[in-house]
Parts: C-alpha cells; sequence; structure tokens
C-alpha cells in the first residue's frame, strides 16, 4: 500500500506541473454562476477534466477503498481535493453519509462523483449523484471535457488523457434539479443525457468526431 501513496503524491505534484502546459477553453462558465456550491456529476473516463481544471476551489471526492483508490486520493489530494474513501458499490452508503457531513461545512463548494465509477459500466451513471443531490438540495453541474492530441487509454473507462502542451476543452452542461425527476433513475437518465452531448460536442470541437465508440 504505502507504494500506492508515494506513486500517488508523485502523480499528484507531476499533474499540476502538466496542466500548466495545457491551453483550456472552459465552455458553459455561466452555469457555475447560478451554482455558487453543487455536485459534479462527470464519467470516469472524462475526470481529468475535474482534476486538472477545478482543484483547489473547495472541490471534495470519492476514491474507492482498494489499492488504485489509496493511489488516486493520494493524487487528487496533491491536487487540493479532499478525498472520502468509499463508491457506488462497497462502502458506498457510508461514503455517502460522508460526503453529506463535509458538505455541510460551507467551505466545501462542490461533490465530485464519476457517476460510472468505480468499474462502470462506463458511460451508465449511478445514482449516488442524483441521491447526494437530493439530500443536500443542491443542483447537480454536469461536467465533460476532451483533449487534442491525448492518450486514449483501453480500460474500462476509456479514459482521455490530453498530451502535454495540448489544447483541452472543458464543458460545464447545463444545471439539473433533481427534484424535478421523482425517481433517482429518472434523474440518472437526464444526468447521461446532459454528459453524453457534452462528451460529443467537446469531441466534435477537437476532433471532428466522437472518440468514445457507442455502446
Amino acid at each position: 500500500m504505502w507504494k500506492h501513496v508515494v506513486v500517488g503524491a508523485l502523480a499528484g505534484n507531476l499533474c499540476r506541473v502538466w496542466r500548466h502546459t495545457l491551453r483550456c477553453t472552459l465552455v458553459g462558465a455561466e452555469n457555475l454562476e447560478n451554482a455558487p456550491r453543487g455536485i459534479y456529476a462527470l464519467y470516469h473516463g472524462r475526470g481529468l477534466g475535474l482534476i486538472l481544471f477545478f482543484a483547489r476551489r473547495g472541490v471534495i471526492s470519492m476514491a474507492s477503498r482498494s489499492a488504485d483508490g489509496e493511489l488516486a486520493a493520494r493524487m487528487i489530494g496533491a491536487l487540493g481535493v479532499k478525498a472520502v474513501r468509499g463508491s457506488t458499490g462497497k462502502g458506498g452508503r457510508l461514503a455517502l453519509d460522508q460526503l453529506e457531513e463535509e458538505m455541510a461545512d460551507e467551505r466545501n463548494q462542490f461533490a465530485a462523483l464519476t457517476v460510472d465509477g468505480p468499474r462502470g459500466p462506463r458511460a451508465r451513471p449511478k445514482p449516488g449523484a442524483a441521491e447526494l443531490a437530493r439530500r443536500l438540495a443542491l443542483p447537480i453541474v454536469p461536467l465533460s471535457f476532451s483533449a487534442r492530441p491525448c492518450l486514449r487509454l483501453k480500460s474500462w473507462d476509456r479514459m482521455i488523457v490530453p498530451a502535454p502542451f495540448g489544447r483541452c476543452r472543458v464543458t460545464i452542461g447545463e444545471l439539473i434539479d433533481v427534484s424535478k425527476w421523482p425517481t433517482n433513475k429518472e434523474a440518472c437518465d437526464e444526468i447521461k443525457r446532459v454528459l453524453d452531448r457534452a462528451a460529443l460536442e467537446d469531441d466534435i470541437a477537437l476532433h471532428g468526431q466522437p472518440l468514445w465508440p457507442e455502446e
């Protein structure tokens, strides 16, 4: 486990340097003006959009209890994002309780959840973000991103990793008020609709075609 602690911290500090080489366009900034606090919802494979561009802004997130989760927690911690341990699977209910407790401190402006994590299926939101938004009466703030040039990993999430000195586009989608949806499943369907559209628009703007195949 100690190796994950060291590697995670080193990776986080590397990201701090790496992000300063990237040229970023932010789309939908006006949506943030209407949400001084909220729940960031994003796909695991596009999570670097949050890590690289919204760290140190009162953001807390969730990392699994696995060894890989330890690495992730140390990495985002080096970038100024506080990690609560758990996932939408094992330990998920406890982790949501902890996120709710942390968000009672108004210095924590946003909680961030990868809605299809920790193990997929890719781009199929689970109810954690919708549940937390209901508890806190806060809006869902959909976030997506793309990059060019980039590396597309062959992992389950098809993670997009921007190349140094490349171009990035980060999109803040239209806010989602989960109280308008009777069930978390319906709220998840709306989260998917907004995230899928944002991801497609980001990819088209930079590549002229989607980076993720339809499934």
